[in-house]
């Protein structure tokens, strides 16, 4: 068995953060997150908006440098290398807004993004459709993704989906050893999801994927672990598995098992279904069913979710 602090084990390691930390005057969006993910490892990092989880993928990609603490790619320290240079070796991402040339067209896109990494960047004398191995490339980063039949369409006429589809070819066409998801799936109709979660579970397994995504449903059914981030820090993680006792709540975040009584809508659920007892003179023959203690309990369990902003949960664990 290899172990932790071995060399070998560091260089199994995709990515490692220690302790990072990232600031703007006083507020600390990233607070000592530490992660260690190994190669082919898929990672859903999920957490509530504000989290610091878009805020650690700069910091990933060199797009912020971090107020404090280290990141490591492959065991090499690049805490301090540009966002250029981690492209070069071997790191890809999305971003949550689409980032395309919508002047080009789906495939002139795709060349720019292989052209990126390579150094035929550099040659200004032949255009760039010339060079039919990286069409080839291009075409089939788009056949992977269902875009092959729009590559010579302009971007600026593809839906908001396909232009979500088109950013993930362009990542997926540099062939990175780390691919960084950001919401992927966001505004997405449900069959582009169901397209975009198929393309992310082809990927090589030798391709290290971090994911960031609020569909619960694609998220945990993708990551191998899944980190939970809250105010830029790591406060639960683990695999993915539902702990026993426990079932999907509100916006699929776990939450005790109260009874198997519906979830309340209105939190005067309980005013509104309590006995009322009829009078002699009464012509109502039936009486409303009192809410049961269970039932009161899970109300109190809302509105205490509710009102903790739905971290409530991280504490009853």
């Amino acid at each position: 068995m290899i172990s932790a602090a071995s060399p070998d084990a560091t260089a199994a390691l995709a990515l490692e953060i220690v302790d990072l930390r990232k600031a703007f005057g006083g507020i600390h969006a990233v607070d000592g997150v530490s992660m260690r993910i190994p190669t082919g490892q898929r990672r859903a990092i999920i957490g509530p908006n504000g989290a610091g989880k878009t805020t650690l993928f700069a910091c990933l990609t060199g797009a912020l440098r971090p107020t404090a603490g280290r990141i490591a790619l492959f065991g090499r320290d690049v805490t301090g290398v540009a966002e250029h240079r981690r492209a070069a070796m071997g790191v890809g991402r999305t971003y949550q807004i689409t980032n395309v040339f919508p002047g080009l067209t789906v495939l002139e896109n795709v060349l720019l993004a292989l052209h990126g990494t390579s150094p035929r960047k550099w040659v200004m004398y032949r255009p760039v459709d010339r060079y039919r191995e990286a069409r080839d490339r291009a075409l089939a980063a788009l056949e992977r993704i269902g875009l092959d039949g729009r590559s010579g369409v302009p971007v600026r006429q593809l839906s908001y989906g396909e232009r979500r589809q088109l950013e993930l070819a362009l990542a997926l066409v540099g062939e990175p050893r780390v691919l960084l998801l950001d919401e992927p799936a966001a505004g997405l109709a449900p069959a582009e999801r169901v397209r975009v979660g198929e393309t992310i579970a082809a990927i090589d397994r030798r391709v290290t994927v971090v994911l960031i995504e609020h569909d619960m449903t694609i998220a945990l059914g993708l990551a191998d672990h899944v980190t939970v981030l809250h105010r830029g820090r790591v406060i639960i993680e683990g695999p993915p598995e539902p702990r026993a006792g426990r079932r999907p709540g509100a916006r699929g975040l776990p939450w005790p098992r109260l009874s198997h009584t519906p979830l309340p809508r209105t939190r005067a659920h309980a005013r509104r279904t309590r006995r009322s007892s009829p009078s002699t003179t009464s012509t109502r023959t039936t009486a409303t069913p009192m809410c049961s203690r269970a039932c009161r309990s899970r109300c109190r369990a809302v509105r205490s979710w509710r009102s903790s902003g739905g971290t409530a949960w991280a504490r009853r664990r």
